[in-house]
């Protein structure tokens, strides 16, 4: 996730809930969500992915870079 985020600009940060589930944040051009998204339902080898849930919002610029953050956290 982090070398996609690298390769494709984008900036936000992604989490493993403690339910199992991730959490993505992201702000970048189109193109390079679209391809986030497609990675996302595709998931890593081994992996289970049940399913994808996309909010479209306003990019805010908040974020520098694409980080990894704890589960629990606040959120934005």
């Amino acid at each position: 996730m982090l070398l996609l985020a690298a390769r494709t600009s984008l900036k936000g940060w992604v989490a493993n809930e403690a339910d199992g589930s991730v959490k993505v944040v992201a702000e970048g051009h189109r193109p390079a969500l679209e391809t986030l998204i497609a990675a996302l339902r595709q998931g890593p080898p081994g992996a289970r992915v049940e399913g994808v849930d996309e909010t479209w919002l306003p990019a805010t610029g908040a974020f520098d870079r694409f980080g990894v953050r704890s589960a629990g956290h606040s959120g934005d």
